[in-house]
């Protein structure tokens, strides 16, 4: 009887132990070239493949996987220019104040484009008047001679196409102007903005554009927010509300001059907006600046 249990005892580990170094062999790696149809039944190797459209949060972006893994590729920072990532198109929100303290001296109400404050806005409820920058009158500077270019192309319609003046950031530029010669059914007060390129850092415009209305200087402090990433951003623009000035019955002018030669000082121009009761008319002229077109992409 003992001799049996004995037998039964080492058929059984014979059988565990093979058991054993089978499953070993079949968790093993694949051999290489060996594709899982060699009659070893191993696995083929797996590659993971990605998505083509980023991921991304505030601060990076990557690839993921799209084969059931929760594998990533490409992992990086973000690359800003102003407020919008280059390689992914990733957009910062631009901060709000929280206060308005930029107040109209004429019509009292607030200037800030970028407060939060439920407070009506200098030209709330009033009828916006377009005109391009690139179609003003335009003045070189005595060793400048001014371009207008193109946008680069984010992939956003505020930046597709967007047309600008060359003018007010290049060195040498003091001196070049450009006038937009309006003209009015009535007299009237309007609501002054500019759309302006970044700069990097918080400034006021006024303090490095001179602005002229019908040959009066408007010293109206409004402020245009420091590029998001800390550098300068000519093809990002914004809006600055120059508050309310004072229009006559036919043909007015707003010149924008630049003083200073400093690169480093003053912002490229997109557009003005005039804003207006809607009773009042307001048309111009544009100017033929073909022979200044220099559509080239920006670096």
């Amino acid at each position: 009887m003992k001799k049996f249990f004995k037998l039964c005892s080492l058929v059984l580990s014979f059988v565990f132990a093979t058991t054993f170094l089978a499953v070993l062999a079949a968790c093993g790696p694949a051999d290489e070239g060996d594709n899982g149809d060699n009659g070893n039944n191993n696995p083929p190797a797996h590659t993971h493949t990605f998505e083509k459209g980023w991921t991304y949060n505030d601060t990076d972006h990557w690839h993921k996987a799209d084969c059931g893994h929760e594998e990533i590729a490409d992992k990086a920072a973000h690359e800003f220019s102003g407020n919008r990532c280059t390689v992914c198109g990733y957009e910062k929100t631009v901060e709000k104040t929280a206060k308005c303290d930029i107040y109209c001296p004429v019509c009292g109400k607030c200037m800030d484009v970028y407060c939060q404050e439920d407070t009506e806005k200098c030209g709330d409820g009033l009828t916006s008047h377009i005109f391009e920058g690139e179609c003003s009158e335009i003045k070189d500077s005595a060793s400048s001679n001014i371009k207008c270019r193109r946008s680069q192309d984010y992939g956003d319609d505020d930046y597709i196409n967007d047309e600008y003046i060359a003018v007010f950031y290049l060195t040498g530029s003091n001196g070049a102007s450009c006038t937009f010669k309006i003209n009015a059914s009535k007299d009237c007060v309007v609501t002054f903005r500019v759309r302006a390129g970044y700069m990097d850092y918080q400034s006021v415009y006024t303090e490095s554009m001179s602005v002229l209305i019908n040959g009066e200087f408007l010293e109206n402090d409004a402020y245009l927010i420091g590029s998001p990433e800390g550098k300068r951003d000519k093809w990002f623009f914004d809006w600055v509300n120059l508050g309310c000035i004072s229009l006559h019955e036919g043909e007015n002018t707003i010149e924008l001059i630049a003083f200073s030669g400093d690169p480093a000082i003053g912002h490229t121009l997109d557009k003005i907006e005039l804003l207006s009761d809607s009773s009042v008319e307001l048309t111009w002229q544009e100017t033929d600046n073909t022979s200044r077109y220099q559509w080239l992409e920006e670096s």
